[in-house]
């Protein structure tokens, strides 16, 4: 047999070997599953606790792939397939529950790219009826690493590669802050309609907090607190219109001279010099 044809032959059983080794490697999701609870009004507050004895799901579909469950600090590990869409379900007793859409990037076809960091999309699914003073599941720093059959860890460049986060309920519950803060500032700037409709949305996005509905009932206190004082302004502004419009009446008091007697009967009276009157 020729050189060439030896190179060839242990190049083609080397790429088939990588083959099957690629085929073989696994994603597998760390993470701990935790309960939380908020505190909402223009402003997010979170209460965090591992939670232990949760149930982890993988489906494919309606077809359950595989389930596990949590330990005592909230810790799971669980198989992922190197490819294709999947759903990832947490569930306990009591709990709102959550699901994630796992979207996992081939390591199979592109293993051998060079310009390729393999990748695992977790999209939290927000829950359509949750259900209030109830905490709700999630994950606490997930990490995906890779691995063969025999549960051996693999980096890829010589690092663990990236999980991509995007929790659906976070970027609600702060569109839902934002509208409170935005009706908050409205209503301190006396901007009495503009912040009932910040409220009014915020309202929409959770039927069952009721911050905005409390917001909403300042609003309309304060709005009738403006109704009355604007109405008493109109009140005083035509009263004081109707006193200058009104004819200003001249009483006139007769005047007497002091020299004229009661008893001159309108005749003036000279004064006596040195005497008495002629006439009496």
């Amino acid at each position: 047999m020729k050189k060439s044809n030896v190179l060839k032959l242990v190049l083609v059983l080397f790429v088939l070997s990588f083959g099957l080794s690629a085929q073989q490697l696994i994603y597998q999701l760390k993470s701990k599953v935790i309960l939380r609870n908020w505190q909402l009004s223009s402003r997010a507050y979170v209460k965090e606790t591992n939670l232990q004895g949760a149930s982890v799901e993988l489906f494919e579909g309606s077809k359950l792939l595989t389930k596990t469950t949590t330990d005592a600090e909230g810790n799971f590990d669980i198989n992922l397939p190197s490819s294709g869409n999947y759903l990832l379900v947490l569930t306990n007793p009591g709990c709102n529950p959550k699901k994630f859409i796992v979207n996992c990037n081939s390591i199979v076809i592109k293993n051998g790219s060079a310009d390729f960091i393999p990748s695992v999309d977790l999209t939290g699914i927000i829950a359509s009826k949750t259900i209030k003073d109830v905490g709700d599941l999630g994950l606490s720093y997930p990490k995906v690493v890779m691995t063969d059959g025999k549960n051996q860890e693999f980096k890829y460049g010589g690092l663990n590669f990236p999980v991509n986060i995007n929790d659906g309920d976070i970027r609600v519950i702060q569109k839902f802050c934002t509208c409170n803060k935005l009706g908050d500032m409205a209503l301190q700037n006396k901007n009495f309609e503009l912040a009932r409709t910040y409220y009014l949305m915020a309202s929409t996005i959770f039927e069952k907090e009721e911050y905005p509905k409390e917001q909403l009932k300042r609003v309309d206190e304060k709005m009738s607190e403006a109704l009355i004082a604007e109405k008493d302004k109109m009140k005083a502004r035509k009263t004081v219109a109707t006193k200058k419009q009104s004819p200003t009446k001249i009483s006139v008091t007769p005047q007497y001279n002091s020299s004229q007697k009661s008893g001159s009967r309108g005749r003036k009276v000279l004064p006596v010099l040195g005497g008495k009157n002629k006439n009496n």
